[in-house]
C-alpha cells in the first residue's frame, strides 16, 4: 500500500483538526474496510486519523428515555446491549446479522454508516468507475444483478449500511463535529439519494467526524425488520427493510418505512408510509404499501428480480409489524 500517515488524537477536536491538516486524510474507526482498499490501491490516503483513542465507545440511555450510541461502537456490542435489545430491537437484529462474527467484533457504527461501495467494479484496482474519477458507470453495461434498482445513476452502487436502516425506520439523528463546531441532523441528510455525491457516499465534509447516533424513545411503537439475502450468513442483503408504526385505537398514526441494498442511498419510502396512513394496518394496506414502495423503481437488465423480492418484503414487513399473520 501507499505510504501515509498515522494520527491518534485523543478527541474529536484534535480529529478534525488532523483531518483538516491532512486534506485527502480519512478516518481509521474498526480499520477493516479502509486498510483492505489500500491494500488494493483503490485508495491511497496521505494520512489515516485513528478514533480509537476518543472516547465514542459508549452506549448511554438518556433521561427522557432516549438513547446515544458513539460511533466507536462495535456492531456486537450494539447487538448485545440488553438496552438496545429490549427498546430498539430492530437496530440489535441489524448489527447481530451483519456479516460475521469476527467483522462485527471490529466493525463500528461509523463505519457502517459511512461505509465505501460494495460495488466490483469500484473494488477493482484496475478499472476506473465514475466514483474513481472515470466517466462512466461500468455496472451499465456489466454484470449489475445486485446493484441499485431506483434512480437514473449516474452511479448504480447500491448503499450497504445495514444500520442505517432501521436507524432511519427509527428517526435517528446523527451529532457530527466539524471545524465549525458540532451539530445534529436527521441521519437521512448525511446521505445523497441517487448517487448524486459521486465521490462520497455521504455528504459529510472531508473534516467532518460523525460522534454520535441519537435515538428518542421507541416506546409503543410496532415495529419490524428483514433481510432477503443469496445465503443465510455472511452475505450482502439483495433488499433490506424496516418499517416502524404508531397507532391511534386502530388506525396508523404514523409509519415509516426503510428499504436498504435496493437504492444508492437508505431509501426512506414516502409512498409506502403514505399508503398506510389513517387505517388499520391489514393485508390489503400491506400490500398496497408495497406496491407504492416499487412504483418508482427502475431496474436494469439483470436485476428486475429485486423489484419482486422488495415487493414482497415490504409486504412481509409490514404484516410482521402490525403482528398480522402471513398469507
Amino acid at each position: 500500500m501507499n505510504d501515509f500517515e498515522l494520527a491518534r488524537p485523543a478527541s474529536g477536536a484534535e480529529a478534525v483538526a488532523a483531518l483538516t491538516a491532512a486534506p485527502g486524510g480519512v478516518i481509521l474507526a474498526g480499520g477493516q474496510d479502509v486498510l483492505a482498499l489500500m491494500k488494493d490501491y483503490v485508495e491511497t490516503p496521505p494520512r489515516l486519523v485513528s478514533l480509537s483513542a476518543v472516547p465514542l465507545r459508549k452506549i448511554e440511555l438518556g433521561g427522557n428515555g432516549g438513547l446515544t450510541v458513539g460511533a466507536m461502537v462495535t456492531l456486537a456490542e450494539l447487538a448485545e446491549s440488553s438496552v438496545v435489545r429490549t427498546r430498539w430491537p430492530l437496530l440489535a437484529q441489524a448489527a447481530g446479522s451483519a456479516a460475521s462474527p469476527q467483522i462485527r467484533n471490529l466493525g463500528t457504527v461509523g463505519g457502517n454508516l459511512c461505509q465505501r461501495p460494495r460495488c466490483w467494479y469500484y473494488r477493482a484496482e484496475n478499472l476506473v468507475c465514475l466514483r474513481k474519477g472515470g466517466d462512466k458507470c461500468l455496472a451499465l453495461e456489466g454484470d449489475h444483478r445486485y446493484h441499485a434498482i431506483f434512480g437514473d445513476g449516474p452511479c448504480h452502487n447500491p448503499n450497504m449500511a445495514s444500520l442505517a436502516v432501521p436507524l432511519l425506520a427509527y428517526g435517528a439523528r446523527v451529532e457530527i463535529l466539524g471545524p465549525k463546531g458540532p451539530r445534529t441532523v436527521p441521519l437521512e441528510s448525511i446521505y445523497d439519494p441517487y448517487g448524486g455525491n459521486i465521490r462520497s457516499d455521504t455528504n459529510l465534509a472531508p473534516d467532518d467526524v460523525l460522534q454520535h447516533v441519537l435515538l428518542d424513545a421507541a416506546d409503543g411503537v410496532h415495529a419490524a425488520h428483514e433481510e432477503v439475502r443469496p445465503r443465510h450468513c455472511q452475505d450482502w442483503p439483495l433488499a433490506t427493510a424496516s418499517v416502524v408504526l404508531r397507532l391511534n385505537g386502530p388506525n396508523v398514526a404514523a409509519a415509516r418505512v426503510v428499504l436498504g441494498a435496493v437504492a444508492t442511498s437508505p431509501l426512506l419510502c414516502a409512498p409506502a408510509a403514505a399508503a398506510l396512513m389513517g387505517r388499520p394496518p391489514s393485508a390489503a394496506s400491506a400490500a398496497a404499501a408495497a406496491e407504492a414502495a416499487v412504483r418508482d423503481a427502475k431496474p436494469l437488465a439483470q436485476n428486475a428480480h429485486k423489484v419482486t423480492i422488495t415487493r414482497h418484503l415490504v409486504r412481509r414487513v409490514i404484516l410482521a409489524a402490525a403482528g398480522l399473520a402471513q398469507v
